[in-house]
């Protein structure tokens, strides 16, 4: 580092003194670095200390060549509704300061010319839970777009310069990212299919029936934390967990069932949490999710909670338990041939198109 002279001056009748400093990082030193200074006069009196710190050999992001999806170039094609798209960085990013102006944008493009400029466009402030969310995971942008698109058209994905930032400062003032300006760049075609929708765990063909086919109760869904909480009526005693008798089940849209307990927990956390009282917990695929923009898709693509309590007093319900009963002793029987069991009661619940962001899921709990 090297330093200048003392320079003195005065404006508007006051008195100043001044000094430069200069600093020329190599590459080992890129990176942040704290400079701090004080001035002491000729009585020794100091001043309070300022610190800024430096930024040095701040690099733009740059994209990872191939890591687009989907995308024409990998053979990828995009459902034209509900659409999950992504794209890897060479380094961490961040959402720009706010105020910036920046935005994704899809145009419908003809022969490698736009023919529909902007058919939907994102600001890079959009919060992660909205309707048509951005989401920064460390190295890679995501964002989730629910526009219906034209299907077999071409669409391409372009971003203004700045969009991202890259992760140089503990703010979003790091270098910005330079855009994706050519229309030729990341281009996809729509096709027929809707969204990108996975089952977990037990094939979706193979759940019990569900919905309002059986009666199924629904429950009101919202931002991730719409819970109802019901009476078990099962029997006298309430029904059985790890020898303790529960009677009352809180069934939550995010993939919770609680026993005892009516608090919703939207955040999942790993087990056994960091809880004041520990709950009664099945948490068949618990996530942080959000509803709230389900009721505008048309009714096929609505995300739905399902419940039905069965009870075998209940004539119309006994097939049904039948079946329950069935599995469960076929599987028992396969290690112990005298296994015995009767299903008097039982809960099931459904999880239809649940949005854990950005993906849905379908999932149901016996």
């Amino acid at each position: 580092m090297v330093k200048g002279l003392i320079r003195q001056f005065s404006e508007n009748g006051a008195y100043y003194s001044e000094i430069w400093v200069k600093w020329t990082p190599n590459r080992e030193q890129y990176g942040q670095h704290v400079l701090c200074c004080l001035a002491e006069d000729s009585q020794g009196q100091t001043t309070p200390q300022i610190c800024v710190t430096l930024l040095a050999g701040a690099s733009a992001p740059e994209i990872i060549p191939g890591t687009a999806e989907p995308s024409v170039s990998r053979g990828k094609t995009a459902p034209y509704f509900r659409a999950t798209f992504s794209i890897d960085f060479d380094q961490q990013i961040l959402r720009p300061l706010q105020g910036s102006k920046a935005a994704i944008r899809i145009n419908e493009v003809k022969n490698g010319t736009v023919v529909r400029p902007a058919v939907f466009s994102l600001s890079p402030h959009d919060a992660i839970l909205k309707q048509h969310p951005i989401y920064l995971n460390h190295y890679q942008l995501i964002f989730y777009v629910t526009t219906k698109l034209k299907i077999d058209a071409t669409y391409s994905i372009t971003m203004d310069n700045g969009f991202v930032v890259g992760q140089q400062s503990c703010t979003g003032g790091g270098a910005p990212f330079f855009g994706i300006q050519d229309p030729n760049r990341w281009q996809f075609v729509a096709d027929h299919t809707v969204g990108n929708i996975s089952d977990c765990g037990r094939n979706s063909s193979q759940f019990f029936t569900y919905g309002t086919r059986v009666n199924d109760t629904q429950l009101l869904l919202g931002n991730g934390t719409s819970c109802v909480t019901r009476q078990l009526a099962n029997s006298a005693n309430g029904f059985p967990i790890n020898d303790t008798q529960h009677n009352k089940v809180t069934i939550c849209e995010n993939g919770l069932i609680m026993l005892d307990q009516d608090q919703p927990i939207r955040h999942p956390q790993l087990f056994p949490g960091n809880w004041t009282t520990q709950p009664t917990i099945l948490a068949p695929y618990w996530c942080l999710a959000d509803n709230s923009y389900s009721k505008n898709l048309p009714d096929g693509l609505r995300s739905h909670v399902w419940y039905h309590f069965y009870d075998r007093q209940v004539s119309s319900e006994k097939a049904m338990l039948e079946e329950i009963e069935s599995l469960i002793l076929a599987k028992e029987r396969n290690t112990d041939k005298s296994f015995y069991f009767t299903a008097t009661w039982a809960a099931i619940v459904t999880w239809e198109r649940i949005t854990p962001y950005p993906s849905r899921y379908k999932y149901q709990l016996l």
